[in-house]
């Protein structure tokens, strides 16, 4: 399963029994493993791991983080403040080839635990 949320969004206590989360792997933000593996229900899958960078559509700034920060990196490219890391690839959430307002919200959906 993956959840691309960096903070971990509440979940009733059996959200995950009907599917058998102790058979099964999460795949979490880097930055959140801990954070996951300390609340339930999520802690009650087999094994929680980062996502691949490839996952992490999103994360503008190369952290391993979906997060506000991402939405400050893109800004400021869209303002012409070059980040100190900047992924293309991850920013341009609709992969239109353009870096603009619709990554912002795109990425904001996904802090918001939308896909």
């Amino acid at each position: 399963m993956y959840c691309y949320a960096s903070i971990v969004p509440d979940a009733h206590k059996q959200a995950f029994t009907l599917f058998g989360s102790n058979n099964i792997t999460l795949h979490v933000p880097a930055g959140s493993i801990e954070d996951y593996k300390a609340v339930s229900p999520w802690n009650t899958f087999q094994e929680i791991v980062a996502l691949d960078m490839i996952d992490l559509n999103g994360d503008a700034n190369g952290d391993g983080l979906v997060n506000v920060a991402d939405i400050v990196t893109i800004m400021n490219y869209i303002m012409g403040i070059t980040p100190d890391i900047f992924n293309f690839d991850n920013a341009d959430t609709n992969n239109d080839g353009l870096i603009d307002a619709a990554d912002v919200v795109k990425i904001t959906n996904i802090i918001m635990g939308e896909k």
